[in-house]
């Protein structure tokens, strides 16, 4: 099913799209707990009840795809999967580095949490599974993504903007995936200097 109603202990039903495709994540409008989507990860955490809201959606979607045979025992399970995701319409925000992330510059807006946290950035298989939810007809991200004509779903998310890309071909029940990948640049970790002490040379008889 694109989309499921899960039934929440404390919070009702609510909608949701559960997708598997590099780790399994369950997507929810950010209404469904009560915050806006463009929300930092500290001020998330600080919210009263977000946390445990969050991790009920997250248990009855374990539940739910199979991952744990009782809601009950998801936290003690499977703590980290499913991922949760919140998933908005493309607005502009400020990052948590205080950088302006442009509307016009990403596709959807997205805040995870994972391990009972509000996640600083967005991890990069929710980033995958993002891409390929994106690109299913009718799941929650599909609905609220700005429409795209090549593979590409550029994600904006706390620390700043990601993009994956997904060819899926079908919709709903017959969706299969052909491709899914993300782009990474190269990056200096460290660089120093190393000094090293040359060896005596050999006395020859």
């Amino acid at each position: 099913r694109v989309v499921d109603r899960l039934e929440v202990d404390g919070l009702g039903q609510i909608e949701a799209s559960l997708v598997d495709a590099a780790n399994p994540v369950v997507f929810v409008a950010p209404a469904a707990l009560g915050v806006a989507g463009d929300e930092l990860p500290d001020a998330l955490g600080a919210r009263p009840g977000f946390l445990d809201a969050a991790e009920a959606i997250r248990a009855a979607a374990a539940e739910a795809m199979g991952i744990v045979a009782d809601r009950r025992l998801a936290l003690h399970e499977s703590p980290t999967v499913p991922i949760l995701a919140l998933v908005s319409a493309p607005r502009t925000y400020q990052d948590r580095f205080g950088r302006t992330v442009e509307a016009g510059e990403i596709d959807l807006v997205a805040r995870a949490v994972i391990s009972q946290r509000a996640h600083r950035a967005y991890p990069l298989t929710a980033l995958i599974c993002t891409a390929v939810a994106a690109r299913i007809p009718g799941t929650l991200v599909n609905r609220i993504a700005r429409p795209a004509a090549g593979p590409e779903v550029r994600v904006g998310h706390a620390a700043g903007s990601a993009t994956a890309a997904a060819v899926v071909h079908g919709a709903g029940a017959a969706a299969r995936v052909e491709s899914a990948s993300i782009v990474r640049t190269a990056r200096r970790l460290l660089e120093g200097t190393v000094y090293v002490q040359p060896r005596a040379a050999e006395s020859r008889a």
